[in-house]
Order: structure tokens, then sequence, then C-alpha cells
């Protein structure tokens, strides 16, 4: 399976979905030439140290809401990757969930951090699998850039086998962007072939002067080669759960700066990241697409607004929609 896909509705609060605004947008993505679409929905827990996850009356949309976008996308001819993600309220990243191991300071009382937490994931997770078996959602993402918890090891087997109990589609995870993907010991999960893809962010950065998407091309050569090794080695295809590039000066630098950058627009640097990507992983057998980061902003980021035009990541009415939507995937 290829996807030819865009991110959608990241930290999207409850009502979204269903609001004008929401249905708009969800328009103009059947409208894009989109093929597939990373729908996600909001887990709540309260820092990087809690153990218990929660649906947000605020920051989570609603069930029904979700399930409704699910249904125009399918009605459109489009698939979902129904995708959770989790968020915390102390604004800290995800892939910082961490807790200490193997403390017994007062003899005969031991904590499992990590067993409470990955019993509470388990517990969010099928929830959102139920839903996506419901619906026939052709695949599910049971975490994304989770650096911490993606070394716990011994704990996934079992939330996958929970999982595929009771949805039936693919499974993936969406592991974060590592520059050199050759030094597995870094990225490489024990894991990772139980899923039937797994997915990459992709966010591979270039130097000041690769301005073109062939030069850009020609850098990723390296990331391409480590990729292919990775493949061959976990038999199992590779897609870009996430890639993106802003639309400002530079973003081929740091394509994943959201803050630092405060650059005038230049779409046309967004638009030759997104034509490089095509032309470097096209050729590769193993390569299953991508999902573009991200169709909507939901969050302010006032450095974001220059007058030339939008320097995030969006692409609509950037030169990146018009490749977007020209570009044919090659099977």
């Amino acid at each position: 399976m290829f996807f030819k896909g865009v991110s959608f509705g990241f930290m999207a609060r409850n009502g979204y979905y269903s609001s004008e605004a929401g249905q708009q947008e969800i328009n103009k993505i059947i409208a894009s030439g989109a093929d597939s679409v990373a729908l996600m929905a909001t887990i709540l827990q309260d820092t990087f140290a809690s153990t218990r996850m929660y649906r947000d009356f605020e920051l989570t949309p609603s069930d029904i809401e979700l399930q409704d976008a699910i249904r125009q996308f399918h009605k459109a001819g489009i698939r979902v990757m129904l995708k959770p993600i989790l968020e915390h309220h102390d604004s800290t990243h995800r892939c910082k969930v961490n807790f200490p191991v193997g403390q017994e300071q007062i003899a005969g009382v031991r904590t499992d951090y990590w067993g409470e937490w990955f019993r509470n994931y388990t517990f969010a997770l099928l929830h959102y699998a139920r839903i996506a078996e419901a619906e026939n959602v052709e695949m599910f993402c049971v975490g994304c850039e989770m650096t911490g918890v993606e070394k716990q090891e011994s704990y996934w087997p079992p939330l996958l086998a929970e999982i595929r109990k009771v949805y039936h589609g693919l499974l993936t995870y969406n592991t974060p962007a590592w520059w050199d993907y050759a030094l597995e010991q870094n990225w490489m999960r024990s894991w990772y072939p139980l899923l039937d893809m797994l997915g990459i962010s992709h966010y591979y950065g270039a130097d000041a002067d690769c301005t073109s998407a062939e030069k850009l091309a020609e850098y990723m050569q390296g990331l391409v080669k480590n990729l292919s090794a990775a493949a061959e080695k976990l038999g199992k295809p590779i897609f870009m759960a996430e890639v993106g590039c802003r639309s400002v000066e530079g973003a081929q630098v740091v394509p994943s700066d959201c803050w630092h950058n405060h650059g005038e627009y230049d779409g046309e640097i967004q638009a030759a990241y997104m034509q490089s990507m095509f032309l470097a992983f096209s050729p590769q057998p193993w390569w299953s697409g991508f999902f573009w980061w991200k169709w909507d902003e939901q969050q302010n980021r006032p450095q974001f607004h220059k007058k030339g035009g939008d320097t995030g990541f969006t692409i609509a009415g950037k030169p990146a929609e018009k490749v977007f939507r020209d570009w044919k995937p090659p099977r």
C-alpha cells in the first residue's frame, strides 16, 4: 500500500472536525489530490512523568466527530491512518516521557512506573483501535516520536498483541527523525518487526546552498542508502509518517524548526524540499509513501505571520500545493 497523504488535525480541539472551519478543511483535503490522510486525536497526560492518560473535554476531539470525519474521507475514496497522539499539559514533548527503574530504597517496596504507564496507554489505544476497526480504517498508528517509551522494548509486544485483538488493519509506529539512520543503536527497536510497516519522521536537513530539488535530492542519497539497508533488515516497508518543511528562507537547513527561524516567506524552498523527496525516494521499492506535515495549523504561532505569506508547514495556497497535486505515486 502506498500513501500520498497529509497530516490533519494536530492539536485540533473538541468540536473542530465538525465545525464549519473543520468541514472546510476536510473538503479542501478531498480536493487536494491526496489519497490518504493521517487523522489525529490528542490524548493527554499531566506531565512527562505521569502514568495516567485521559481524554480532555477541551483538547480531545469527540468520538462522534472523529468517526464522521473518517466517513467523509472514506466516502471520497481517501484512506485514513488514525493517529492518536500523546501530549502533556506541562508542555513537554512526548519524547521526554521517562521514569526511574529498579528502585527499592525502602525494602520490599518497588513501584513499576513503566508497567503502569503502558497499562494505561494500552487502554487509551484500545479505545481508538476499536473506532478504527468499526470504521474500517486502513492503518492505525500506535505512537509518535516517543523516544523514551520506544526503548522500553519488553512492553511493546504485549501492547501490540492487545491492539491486534480488536483491530485487523495495518499497524504502524512513527519513530522520530534520526539524522544518521546507519547508527542502528540509536533508533532500531526489537519490536519494529511486529508492525506491518514502519513510519519515520523525515526532516532531513541540508546545506544552505542546497536550494533546488535536484541538489536536495542529491544531498539525501546517504539517507536513502541507510534507510534501504534498514528496510532490508526489517523486511518491512518504510514510509514518512511525517515529512515537512516550512515555507521560510533557509528552511531546508533545519526543516523541523518551528521556533528559531524567523525569516521571510519563501514558498519555493518548501516546494523544492517536497519535490526532492519524490526524486530521492520514488525509485526505492521499500518506500511506501508519506504524510505531509501538515495540512492545518491549530496553534497560534506569531513567528509564522509575515507580510509575504505564512511561513509555517502548511501548503494550501503555496507553490508546494501544486507540486503535491501534480505528483503521481510510482505504484
